[in-house]
C-alpha cells in the first residue's frame, strides 16, 4: 500500500479499525505491507546525502516508480515468498506504480497481479481548483522562491503543532479557515472525530520535485515525464521537450476508484486514464 503526496504509512491506519483501509485488509486475512515514499519523516536516510543537500531532493515521480516500488516488491516477495502481489495505491501513490509500470512494463507485468488506484492521477490536466492553478502558472517563481532563496527542500515537512496552529488560524480568520478546511475535511464523507488524528499526522513531508512535477502537468495538459528545462532536457532526453509516459506499454490489470470531491484526480482526467489503460482497466 502507497500513500498520497505528503503523506506516509499512516493515512491507512488514521480511520477507525472498522473503517482504515490496512485494518479493514488485514481483518479479511490479507498480509498487509505499507511503504513510505522517500521524503516523507519515515524515509529520510541516505548512505551519502543529508535532507539539508539540495541534491538529496533530486527526484521526482518517475524515480519512486522506476526504483523505489520494485524496491520494496522485491523485499516483500523475497519475505513472503509470494510469486506476484497486489498493489493499492493513493493519489501519489498511484501516478508512481503508472510511471514505473509505462517506463519497466516487464517487471511490473511480472510482480504485481493487481493495482488498486484510488484518487488515481495520472495527470493533473483538469484539476478545476483556482489556487491550485494559479499556484501552477506562477510555479517557477514559486519554487525559486522556496528552493533557492528560503531552502525549503522538503517544501511541506512534518509540523508537530498542526493541530494548535490549524486551531489558532480559524479563532482569527474563521471564514478563510472554512475554505482550507474544505480542502482537508468533507462533511459527511471524512470522519470528523478523527480529523486530530489525521491533522497529527499530516504533513510529512515531500520533495520539492513533486509539487513541481504536478504543477508542470496542470500547465502542459499533457502525461509527461518531467521537465528539466531545454538544456536539462537535451541532455536527458534528448530533445527540447520532455517526452509523453509511455502509457501505452503498462500491462498492469488495474481498477480505478475516484471521487467528485478529489481535488487532485479530477473526473475528467480520471476518464482519461481509463481510456488510456485499455484493456488493462478491469474495474
Amino acid at each position: 500500500m502507497m500513500h498520497c503526496q505528503d503523506c506516509d504509512m499512516m493515512e491507512w491506519v488514521a480511520n477507525t479499525p472498522e473503517t482504515a483501509p490496512a485494518f479493514v485488509l488485514a481483518n479479511a486475512g490479507y498480509d498487509v505491507w505499507m511503504g513510505n515514499n522517500r521524503g516523507s519523516r519515515y524515509s529520510l536516510s541516505h548512505k551519502t546525502k543529508k535532507p539539508t543537500d539540495l541534491d538529496f531532493w533530486d527526484f521526482y515521480q518517475e524515480d519512486m516508480g522506476m526504483y523505489d516500488l520494485p524496491t520494496l516488491v522485491t523485499f516483500i516477495k523475497g519475505k513472503t515468498g509470494h510469486e506476484s502481489i497486489s498493489y493499492v495505491g493513493h493519489s501519489e501513490g498511484t501516478t508512481q506504480i503508472l510511471m514505473g509500470g509505462s517506463l519497466n512494463p516487464n517487471f511490473f507485468k511480472n510482480h504485481i497481479n493487481l493495482a488498486v488506484l484510488t484518487g488515481p492521477v495520472a495527470c493533473t490536466a483538469n484539476i478545476p481548483s483556482k489556487p491550485i492553478r494559479l499556484a501552477a502558472h506562477h510555479i517557477k517563481e514559486i519554487q525559486f522562491l522556496l528552493v533557492h532563496v528560503l531552502k525549503m527542500y522538503n517544501t511541506w515537512g512534518p509540523m508537530p503543532v498542526a493541530v494548535e496552529a490549524l486551531e489558532t488560524f480559524c479563532h482569527f480568520f474563521p471564514d478563510l479557515c472554512k475554505t482550507v478546511i474544505g480542502f482537508l475535511h468533507h462533511e459527511g464523507v471524512d470522519n470528523a472525530q478523527r480529523f486530530n488524528m489525521f491533522m497529527s499526522n499530516l504533513p510529512s513531508g515531500a520533495g520539492y520535485r513533486t509539487f513541481v512535477y504536478y504543477a508542470q502537468m496542470i500547465n502542459s495538459g499533457k502525461m509527461e515525464l518531467y521537465d528539466y528545462g531545454p538544456v536539462g532536457n537535451k541532455k536527458k532526453y534528448n530533445s527540447a521537450n520532455p517526452p509523453l509516459l509511455p502509457i501505452q506499454d503498462y500491462k498492469v490489470p488495474t481498477a480505478l476508484l475516484s471521487g467528485s470531491l478529489d481535488h487532485l484526480a479530477d473526473p475528467v482526467d480520471v476518464a482519461n486514464l481509463a481510456v488510456a489503460l485499455g484493456d488493462n482497466l478491469v474495474f
